[in-house]
């Protein structure tokens, strides 16, 4: 009985471990007394063309997006008592993406911003249609509709990596009591297991 009881707790401790698992966090850029003015006006020196925007507000979080019709990236500012910091990576989205005789239209349905203390959640849902570009006659509705969502984590310091879902099976990420719940994500550079995620502030 005893053994059992043991293996148990070690099952037990062994899946609270991997629930555990931590995310790493990049420094954000600032300080900035004017982010929109000062960090939009680097980022059209990058690429002219390109447009910035607000897009969502809530308190002393700010959403804004730089981009075109083809691509946009979006960035969180927050406000400090020592003055803005912006996300250093964006929310990338490609809006128009044609490959193999087919083009992908996205576009983003909501913005959303939660607070939890001093933790801001940014989180994006995103719908697209892929259209048949060879076709004849031009297809009067798309081939596939999907969904997208993208998430973004900050707490005035640091953010996490963007979190990406993509498919109509596939849930959202979550940000849940201070942890993130993942399944079929990507941090753009890997594949996450699925499960919660600490962030390692």
């Amino acid at each position: 009985m005893r053994t059992f009881v043991i293996l148990v707790t070690l099952l037990i401790l062994s899946a609270t471990a991997a629930a555990a698992e931590e995310l790493a966090t990049a420094a954000m850029d600032g300080p900035y007394a004017h982010p929109f003015k000062e960090r939009c006006a680097d980022l059209t020196k990058a690429d002219p063309d390109a447009a910035c925007k607000r897009v969502r507000a809530k308190g002393d979080v700010q959403v804004w997006s730089f981009g075109s019709d083809e691509y946009a990236a979006y960035y969180v500012a927050m406000k400090t008592k020592v003055g803005w910091y912006v996300s250093a990576t964006p929310i990338q989205l490609a809006l128009e993406d044609g490959h193999a005789g087919s083009f992908d239209m996205g576009k983003v349905d909501a913005i959303m911003i939660r607070k939890v203390g001093k933790t801001t959640a940014v989180e994006l849902r995103v719908s697209y249609e892929t259209w048949c570009d060879m076709c004849e006659p031009k297809p009067k509705q798309p081939s596939r509709r999907y969904q997208s969502a993208a998430l973004l984590v900050c707490n005035g310091d640091a953010c996490t990596a963007p979190i990406t879902t993509t498919g109509d099976a596939i849930a959202p990420p979550r940000f849940v009591h201070h942890k993130l719940r993942l399944a079929g994500a990507s941090d753009g550079q890997n594949d996450l297991e699925d499960g919660d995620y600490t962030i390692a502030w």
